[in-house]
């Protein structure tokens, strides 16, 4: 999976959630689901606060766990 792909979902209002991410405290957490598997991508926001820097992005079995299979995605 490309981050460009990726990008254009969380675009799209196509993710699960956004976490703070637990030990990086400039950076948050896209959850994303991905042929039916929960992904995370980390993120960074631009100081300008209008564009955000996608770091990488892979699947989670912490976060499976505690999101399921797929389901309703946010649509903001």
């Amino acid at each position: 999976m490309s981050l460009e792909t990726i990008a254009a979902m969380v675009s799209g209002g196509e993710y699960r959630d956004i976490l703070k991410h637990p030990t990086r405290p400039n950076q948050w957490i896209f959850v994303v689901d991905i042929n039916e598997y929960v992904w995370v991508v980390p993120f960074v926001l631009e100081e300008s606060g209008t564009s955000i820097f996608l770091k990488t992005a892979f699947p989670s079995r912490r976060i499976q766990r505690r999101y399921g299979g797929s389901g309703e995605t946010n649509q903001t």
